[in-house]
């Protein structure tokens, strides 16, 4: 992969899928207009989410060289010059600029609250025990409310809950993860594996609580109650993975790589595609 291309670090934009999730549970998918309106929000979103990590890249540029793996990235390697970084950071954003100003502009406030919050968590908040955790958790929040904004539909608050829970694990695996690396950044010193394991499992069963509630209370199906297995079954894949590897330090890769996490993600989606727009 090209370095510029690498610097934009797309492997990272699955995350940005949970912009379709508001359109998608309100029945709305196939409503030419709004996926439109959601697929160019992805794409901001996307192209916002690539100058977060360039502008992240610069400003850790020292600390990534001393770093094992870190600094093989672009910017710590030499393959990107910071001015080009820079150069590549305003064409992103001038893009993003434009495709909201022309096509999305009741996203502007949100994207502009989700870059500023990147710049804070990059310099500061990510030094900051428990902070850098919640804060992380509310990108994930902002992913959801642009997608619902974008397309003009209504979000659930069940589903926002199920997305903080479902977050928050995924993060706390992470940390949990770097906790057992040699160069762990310097937040993790903070920690303990003590209180990160104890975070992931409560973390873990809110999201099947969150979700059990959600698929009984307000699904209107006699079957989806038995979804709650693909979750599960999910959940406990993912754990598994936290504790016998060191995977779960990036899990947009272990979504896609491990075929039991992607075939149960997979499934899932095809259950609630049955039980929403087919009525089963």
């Amino acid at each position: 992969m090209p370095p510029m291309l690498r610097l934009m670090r797309p492997y990272s934009w699955i995350k940005n899928f949970f912009i379709f999730v508001p359109l998608f549970f309100a029945k709305d998918f196939f409503v030419y207009s709004k996926l439109t309106l959601v697929t160019l929000a992805f794409i901001v979103f996307c192209l916002t989410a690539s100058s977060v990590y360039i502008l992240n890249d610069i400003f850790d540029k020292e600390q990534d060289q001393k770093h094992s793996t870190k600094k093989n990235r672009p910017i710590a390697s030499g393959a990107v010059s910071i001015k080009s970084a820079i150069i590549l950071l305003c064409s992103l954003l001038i893009v993003v600029v434009a495709v909201i100003y022309f096509f999305i502009p009741q996203i502007f406030w949100l994207m502009v609250l989700y870059f500023l919050l990147n710049v804070l968590y990059s310099k500061y908040f990510k030094h900051i025990a428990i902070l850098d955790i919640l804060l992380v958790s509310t990108f994930y929040f902002i992913r959801i409310m642009v997608g619902g904004i974008a397309a003009m539909v209504p979000i659930s608050n069940w589903l926002l809950l199920c997305i903080i829970f479902i977050s928050l694990f995924l993060i706390v695996a992470k940390r949990l993860a770097e906790f057992s690396q040699d160069d762990k950044r310097i937040v993790l010193l903070q920690y303990t594996p003590e209180f990160l394991n104890a975070m992931l499992i409560i973390s873990a069963t809110l999201v099947i609580i969150a979700y059990s509630l959600y698929s009984v209370l307000v699904l209107n199906s006699n079957v989806a109650v038995f979804s709650i297995f693909l979750v599960i079954l999910g959940i406990v894949r993912y754990l598994f993975l936290v504790f016998t590897t060191h995977k779960a330090e990036y899990p947009e890769k272990v979504i896609i790589a491990d075929k039991v996490i992607f075939l149960s993600s997979l499934a899932w989606i095809l259950t609630m595609f049955f039980i929403i727009y087919l009525h089963i």
